[in-house]
């Protein structure tokens, strides 16, 4: 099995992320991604060029995969998103998807918070397959980033 996990940032190199996965659309069998937006209103001011609807057009691309989508954050410093923001795993029609979830975690969100950084809550989506007879757990994790920017 092919495993990609990518943070695709809203969608932002939508033209790059869309030739990416065409490409490699041909030979993974399981696309992970992170920060994927999934409506079609982009009106504050957080998301910075992402594509309202990126969700909707990977799952077009994508006919031949199952998708598991999990909206994950709702609000965005104070401010309701308009457009729901998550992660998503798709798993090719080949491999039966057994049970899927996501969870919220903070990893030493005390110490982060003691060093001046906000925490968000991190998200991890998991999904539970059998392929060949045997069962594998593929987990989707959004982090945190320890500073520097992308």
């Amino acid at each position: 099995m092919k495993l990609i996990l990518l943070n695709i940032w809203g969608g932002k190199q939508k033209q790059q992320l869309l030739d990416f996965i065409k490409q490699h659309s041909l030979d993974a069998d399981i696309f992970c991604f992170q920060e994927v937006y999934n409506g079609i209103n982009m009106d504050i001011v957080g998301t910075q060029g992402g594509v309202p609807d990126i969700h909707q057009q990977i799952k077009n691309m994508l006919p031949g995969f199952r998708d598991v989508h999990n909206e994950v954050y709702e609000f965005f410093f104070d401010k309701k998103f308009t457009t729901p923001f998550g992660l998503s795993i798709f798993v090719s029609q080949k491999i039966e998807v057994v049970d899927s979830r996501v969870t919220d975690f903070f990893y030493k969100a005390e110490e982060r918070l003691k060093e001046g950084v906000t925490v968000w809550n991190r998200w991890l989506q998991y999904a539970k397959i059998t392929n060949d007879a045997k069962e594998y757990l593929i987990c989707n994790l959004h982090g945190l980033h320890s500073g520097g920017g992308k």
